[in-house]
């Protein structure tokens, strides 16, 4: 029996042996297959991955149109990355990519995009923050405008003589000496004035170019001829410019175009004929229906002769008894002054001679200036004017010096005008504030930028251990704000200094004594240096960068125990304003 058990399990042995080989060898043969088959997958999909790479590039070499990414966005309502993609797999084809995306028909496909790209378009010119060039519109004739330069443009010999009889008259009465007494410059100031005030800066100006208020006939007829007496040309034709002026400034549409310098804008866009197949175009159909207006225009020459010349002299001369004064300086001198005061306001009023400024908005040239607004009787106001253009006042404010203002309201006491408009308080202060957090917020940008260009690297990592083993080998460190300050330091100084020596030892000349900072070496002296020992100044603050040697490697954040910065919004643009130590540490 036990012979019997035995040859059994030998017979076990032997056949769990073989059937332990042929597990093996099926085991062995499964990897090599499985081993096989991946690299196979490996193989294709690396094959893929450099497909999908060749087909990324090719895409992105495929031009797309940044109008055509915004129709599809809109059109799909996709993000601007989803649209150009879709764009690159159809080639840039608008067309392809709506007929495909909505089912579509190629037609209709084809009106949707031009639909929002028009809608598009129009929204875009009514919400940019910048008002976009006229310059960028079609012109009429592709010609390029006329310069104020030998050969590069045409005469206008009308303007040439209204501007140089004047002129003429003036240098030959300084020639023959003719005496201009104190009465007769009286008379000269008073129509001088009168012309200046009542004809070109009420009527011209405020009323016939604006509409700023409502005037009576009799009022009408007063401003219509006394300010042909300016010789500036018609109303029609002055109200015309000038609303071109207002609708086109800055621009080559402008016929007074700031951009061209002082001898254009003076003078030279008066004695240059104008190309109105160049220039903008503005409505002057109410002044077409004004009997006023039309009646100054057909007679104009006689009204300015009768207004400008004949009445001045007769006046002047009749009261003094000086006919030769009269003639030279109530007559012409006054037309010349008039001219240049006038001409004042489309040259130097739109810089910043005499210290002008542009409270309301600076995209456009137009400056304030007191300078020009006594002189001009009002004028000088400009930035405001171009702001708020159908305001009857330029010197908004009680105490601005505005004449012109001044004669208006009276004018309105006394029933000779009505409807006096003027821009709502609010409005006028949205516009001073927004301007002031722009031009602030510029400027804080700046002041940032300089001083990140003078930051001073400090990337050494340091750990409180890092910083008490220099200290004990010698170094006078400190800890301020995460920044690890040597007080040996040497700060250098500006070559062209008196001074022997050209480098400074903060450790040497702190004004509270090497006592007081070696106290603190070794140490964190961040609350004793911002007020825990000394509130310390913006001046000793600049120094510290100076200093700097390293950062510690877990700095605190420098507004955890302060105020927050505030911020500030211009033109889309969200500007925080910090603190005096964020800025420097």
């Amino acid at each position: 029996m036990t012979r019997q058990a035995d040859e059994q399990k030998s017979m076990r042995k032997v056949t769990g042996s073989g059937e332990a080989e042929k597990t093996s060898k099926l085991r062995t043969d499964d990897l090599a297959a499985l081993q096989e088959r991946m690299k196979k997958l490996h193989a294709e999909v690396t094959q893929q991955s450099e497909a999908k790479e060749q087909r990324a590039r090719e895409l992105a070499a495929v031009p797309v149109a940044d109008e055509d990414v915004q129709v599809v966005a809109a059109a799909l309502t996709v993000t601007p990355e989803c649209a150009r993609s879709l764009l690159q797999e159809k080639n840039g084809d608008v067309t392809a990519v709506l007929r495909d995306a909505v089912g579509l028909p190629k037609a209709r496909a084809r009106t949707l995009r031009e639909s929002l790209g028009k809608m598009l378009q129009a929204v875009q010119n009514l919400f940019t923050c910048s008002v976009l060039s006229t310059d960028e519109t079609k012109p009429k004739e592709e010609r390029e405008v006329p310069q104020w330069s030998k050969g590069n443009f045409q005469y206008n010999w009308i303007g040439i003589y209204i501007i140089g009889v004047p002129l003429l008259f003036v240098l030959l009465g300084l020639c023959l000496r003719v005496p201009l007494s104190f009465s007769l410059l009286q008379w000269l100031a008073f129509f001088g004035v009168v012309t200046g005030m009542v004809g070109v800066t009420t009527g011209y100006h405020r009323l016939f170019s604006h509409g700023a208020f409502t005037g009576g006939q009799a009022m009408q007829w007063v401003c219509a001829f006394i300010g042909a007496g300016a010789f500036q040309g018609s109303i029609k034709w002055w109200a015309r410019n000038h609303r071109v002026h207002h609708k086109y400034t800055d621009t080559s549409k402008d016929p007074y175009d700031a951009r061209r310098g002082f001898i254009f804008t003076h003078f030279g866009w008066f004695v240059m004929r104008m190309d109105y197949d160049l220039l903008g175009d503005a409505d002057v159909s109410d002044l077409k229906d004004s009997l006023v207006v039309e009646f100054q225009r057909k007679y104009f020459a006689a009204i300015a002769t009768m207004t400008g010349i004949l009445i001045p002299l007769m006046v002047a001369g009749a009261t003094t008894g000086e006919w030769a004064g009269a003639f030279f300086w109530v007559v012409w001198l006054k037309i010349f002054l008039v001219h240049q005061f006038s001409f004042f306001i489309n040259s130097l009023a739109h810089t910043d001679l005499f210290g002008a400024t542009r409270p309301y908005a600076d995209d456009k040239t137009p400056h304030d200036s007191v300078v020009f607004a006594i002189i001009n009787l009002g004028e000088g106001y400009h930035n405001y004017h171009h702001q708020f253009p159908n305001d009857y006042r330029n010197g908004h404010l009680w105490y601005h010096i505005d004449m012109t203002k001044w004669y208006i309201f009276m004018c309105s006491f006394l029933g000779f005008c009505d409807n006096l408009q003027r821009a709502p308080r609010t409005v006028v202060d949205r516009a001073a504030a927004v301007q002031a957090v722009c031009t602030h917020g510029r400027k804080l940008q700046e002041a940032v930028e300089k001083v990140k260009q003078l930051e001073v690297p400090a990337d050494k990592e340091y750990a409180w251990d890092d910083v008490r083993a220099e200290v004990e080998q010698g170094r006078k460190l400190l800890v301020m704000d995460g920044y690890v300050l040597d007080l040996e330091r040497p700060i250098p100084v500006d070559p062209a200094w008196a001074q022997t020596d050209k480098k400074i030892s903060w450790l040497n000349t702190h004004p509270g004594g090497r006592a007081l900072l070696l106290a603190y070496v070794g140490k964190d002296a961040t609350a004793a240096f911002n007020g825990g020992v000394y509130g310390h100044t913006t001046g000793a603050r600049s120094y510290l960068p100076e200093l700097r040697v390293g950062h510690m490697k877990e700095r605190p954040a420098s507004s955890a125990s302060g105020k927050e910065g505030s911020a500030a919004v211009c033109k889309g643009q969200c500007i925080t304003l910090p603190r005096r130590r964020d800025v420097i540490l």
